[in-house]
């Protein structure tokens, strides 16, 4: 293995760990409780910046394959879907649509875009 493959695969390596530890964020946010003093606007602004960059930072790391800051969403993603079948499987009125839009499509969305910023901003620098 040459030294420039080996370079790709732990950026690779790193990226991924990236992402599986910012969805661990993802899945903490969603189940914890909020603090005394903590509003949910404030957690989601947290989050989200958190999101962003670990999302950008994989983009940064894996330019050529950007796309997999999607990995990042894995934790709102996985309860969203979840949340999703259940309430599909049980039927009945469902009052958190827009939680489950913000799971399963805001989360990912914003996880493609930042990696895309990412990939965009290691691009400047190389130039």
């Amino acid at each position: 293995m040459n030294a420039r493959r080996a370079t790709r695969v732990l950026a690779t390596l790193l990226a991924v760990a990236i992402a599986l530890a910012v969805g661990v964020i993802g899945l903490w946010a969603v189940f914890s409780d909020f603090g005394p003093n903590e509003s949910p606007t404030a957690r989601w602004l947290i989050v989200g910046l958190i999101y962003a960059a670990g999302a950008a930072a994989v983009g940064a790391l894996v330019p050529q394959r950007w796309y997999l800051a999607l990995l990042t969403a894995w934790g709102p993603l996985a309860i969203g879907l979840l949340g999703l079948a259940t309430r599909l499987r049980i039927g009945g009125p469902f009052p958190y649509w827009s939680f489950l839009a913000l799971e399963i499509l805001g989360v990912p969305g914003v996880a493609l875009a930042f990696g895309y910023l990412g990939r965009k901003c290691r691009g400047l620098q190389a130039q």
